[in-house]
Parts: structure tokens; sequence; C-alpha cells
């Protein structure tokens, strides 16, 4: 028993590049308390954390510049923002309409529609809506990533202002969207404002 060293404490055991790691992955108020164990843990040089693309299934809230076509992510669990270092001139003056999945459904123009892949960049541009009929509806949504296993997906824009309720459709492999209009709506449908239905 006279030779243990008991002036070493478990906590100091712990190499500082290990620490850093374990700090960078912690919310803010985890962080504090393990800032609190002890001095050694306190002083533990930062790493950056990983960015919102590697980290869990967890959502972050996205801000799209317009001017720019940059993208950044708020990282609700590390309280951090990660800004692409390239803007996306696509994204430039676009606006996101709907997402699922790391893709978002976004406008550009009065008739130009496509997919942005949040996490790779990837952009799946679609048909032009119909001249016709501009970009005016207040609700769009769609069925599933364009990406994924289901080659079903489709895209919908629903217009709910007048009487008559407007629906825009485009499905893969369709070479232009079909409009369909549809009198005395009311009573079977409704949609509420500009949201993703």
């Amino acid at each position: 028993m006279e030779d243990t060293n008991y002036d070493k404490l478990w906590s100091n055991c712990i190499p500082s590049d290990v620490l850093g790691l374990i700090s960078s992955r912690l919310a803010t108020a985890e962080y504090f308390v393990f800032c609190a164990i002890c001095k050694h843990w306190r002083y533990a040089p930062l790493t950056s954390p990983p960015p919102p693309q590697s980290s869990s299934s967890l959502p972050c809230l996205m801000t799209l510049q317009k001017e720019t076509g940059m993208v950044e992510f708020f990282d609700l669990v590390y309280n951090v923002i990660t800004t692409q270092k390239t803007g996306i001139p696509k994204c430039r003056a676009a606006r996101i309409r709907s997402s699922k999945a790391n893709w978002l459904l976004m406008s550009h123009g009065n008739r130009g529609m496509f997919f942005f892949n949040t996490i790779r960049n990837d952009i799946i541009e679609l048909h032009d809506l119909l001249d016709e009929n501009e970009n005016c509806c207040s609700a769009w949504t769609f069925s599933c990533p364009p990406d994924s296993s289901s080659s079903d997906w489709f895209v919908v824009g629903l217009e709910t202002g007048g009487y008559v309720l407007d629906v825009y459709i485009i499905k893969l492999g369709d070479t232009e969207w079909t409009y369909h209009y549809f009198f005395n709506h009311r009573a079977k449908f409704k949609a509420t404002g500009c949201n993703n239905p």
C-alpha cells in the first residue's frame, strides 16, 4: 500500500488530445460540467467539433445567403455555425420551398425548380414550370429524396388562394409539369398558408 502514489488523480491520466476530442462533442451545458471536474480537464485543448454532415442524425438549422449562395448550418447540439467554403451559384436568389433528408426543393425565378443536397452540394434540375403557370404556389412538397432507393418520387405544388385549387405535379421521368385545378375544393381539402403540407 505504501508504494501507491495517491498524489496523482485518475483524471490526470487521460491524455490531453483524448480530453479535447471528448469536450468537442459536448453540448454547451455539458461542456461547463466537464470543465468543472478538475484543472487538467479545464485546460485541455479544444479540437474542432465535427461538421454537421458527420454528426448524428440530429437536425441542423440552415440559412441560405441569397446574395452569395452561401449556406450556413447551425448545429443545435454543438452550438456551432459551419459555413460552406464557397457559394453555390445556383442558390443565389433561390428560395427554399421544402426539405427532406438533406435535400431541399428550391425555386429559382418564376419558373425554375431544382433539388439541392446540403451535404454533397448535388443539384438535380427539374423541368421549368409551364409558361402560363409561374411559380405562384404557397405550398410545396415532395414524396421522398430524389436519390433514395424509391424511384417513384414526385413533387407537388399547391395554390389555395382563390376559389380554385391549383395543383402542379411532376414525377420522375416526366418531361413537363402537369397542371390540375379543382372547383369547389374547400369542402374536401384545406391547406394552411405557406408551409410544407
